[in-house]
């Protein structure tokens, strides 16, 4: 008995054969044993020479990734089905060649992603571009068109944003506008397009900040944490604004919306949300302000907790109080009094700046020469906080690294 129990904590050994051409299907991602997962990025995997010949290289400025050229692109839909183009015949093709010619369609190429790994358990080693059917290419290649598409995007974004901040440019903008817009875009020099930010809040790569150049894009939570965690920065400058006031990023929100009752609030909270319950029943908090996502109606909100008063402030009005008053009661001593929409904001006319609003109504609750957002400054704010997180980020990647790019900085 003792030598079964051990033999049967010992897992099945991963063996690549009994997957390849045995007439397998691909199972779901969490039944997928982790070498079958390895072999299919490693087929995947572009390798190094092409990067480095045809990608933008990662340190360009998006001034000069949005001017690389990248190969043509197709729009036709060829007359062949995706997984027929995976064969089981070696590559013979010239990849020099194959890297420029025309990419094929995106729909196509992401039914090629689509099908990739059932080919590869299908013993398929390459792939044909339907454009030239006598070449057979390496898998690769169908990784190759798809991140080739997905440059093309990202381009696309900048080129907009950039277009976006020209235009803002143009007559009739005051001297202030003016000279926020001119700088954003002066930073688009100095701002490379493939880096990843490690700025607080931040999660991604320097893409992120692109949203901020339009005037209809929404901000999703990436965005939201940013600003957040950056009004969290500028308290701790402030002696006695620290001492009195906390702002949280989303994950405050995200940890108590997971509630389905108040007994969830019994558990054995993550450590940032025992640290700041700790504080506050320490009295070391008198005021609490965090962001909240409104699934039902799409919307960013800005909360206020007042631990002295025990009352509880939002805005703009909404509905979802529940879970809140269930975290206050079973943690923090409440309910609280709720005041409903009791913040000072500024009255949307869109459906795409809601996320500014929340940031800019949380900073004007605290800092009283922040000046609330209108319709008429909406562009001003995007273009400010552009500004503000893209030198926040070069200071952050730069620090003692380079003089060139410091002295940009100070110029942009």
């Amino acid at each position: 008995m003792a030598n079964s129990d051990i033999e049967d904590n010992h897992p099945t050994p991963f063996v690549l054969e009994e997957w390849i051409g045995k007439g397998r299907r691909l199972p779901i991602a969490i039944d997928t044993p982790s070498g079958l997962a390895e072999h299919f990025s490693m087929l995947r995997e572009v390798p190094g020479d092409i990067k480095h010949k045809r990608y933008p290289s990662m340190d360009l400025s998006i001034e000069s990734f949005i001017k690389y050229q990248l190969p043509k692109r197709t729009y036709a839909l060829p007359g062949v089905e995706a997984l027929e183009c995976f064969k089981k015949r070696e590559p013979n093709a010239d990849l020099d060649a194959h890297t420029t010619i025309p990419l094929p369609s995106r729909q196509f190429v992401e039914k090629l992603d689509t099908h990739f790994r059932q080919a590869i358990l299908d013993d398929m080693h390459s792939v044909i571009n339907p454009a030239y059917p006598g070449s057979y290419l390496p898998l690769w290649l169908a990784r190759y068109w798809k991140d080739m598409w997905e440059i093309y995007d990202l381009q696309e974004t900048w080129k907009k944003g950039l277009t976006w901040l020209e235009d803002k440019m143009q007559g009739g903008v005051s001297e202030t506008e003016y000279d926020v817009y001119r700088g954003a875009h002066k930073l688009t020099d100095i701002l490379r397009w493939s880096e990843e930010t490690n700025i607080a809040g931040a999660h991604g790569a320097t893409d992120v900040f692109a949203r901020y150049l339009s005037d209809k894009t929404w901000m999703n939570s990436t965005q939201i944490n940013m600003m957040f965690a950056h009004i969290s920065d500028r308290i701790e400058q402030d002696e006695t604004l620290d001492s009195l006031v906390t702002v949280e990023t989303l994950r405050l929100w995200t940890e108590i919306e997971k509630a389905k009752n108040i007994q969830y609030f019994d558990g054995h909270p993550p450590t940032f949300l025992r640290r700041l319950e700790k504080r506050i029943l320490d009295r070391e908090i008198d005021f609490l302000i965090f962001p909240v996502h409104w699934d039902a109606q799409k919307h960013w909100l800005t909360f206020k907790l007042d631990f002295q008063l025990k009352e509880l402030s939002y805005a703009p009005p909404t509905d979802i109080i529940k879970k809140l008053q269930w975290w206050l009661k079973k943690r923090l001593d409440g309910p609280f009094e709720n005041l409903g929409d009791g913040l000072e904001h500024g009255r949307q006319d869109d459906m795409s700046n809601c996320g500014i609003l929340c940031a800019n109504t949380a900073a004007c609750d605290i800092f009283e020469d922040d000046d609330l957002w209108t319709t008429e400054t909406k562009a001003l704010e995007r273009g400010r906080w552009f500004v503000v997180l893209v030198r926040k980020h070069i200071e952050d990647v730069t620090s003692g690294k380079s003089e060139f790019f410091l002295k940009a900085l100070e110029h942009a």
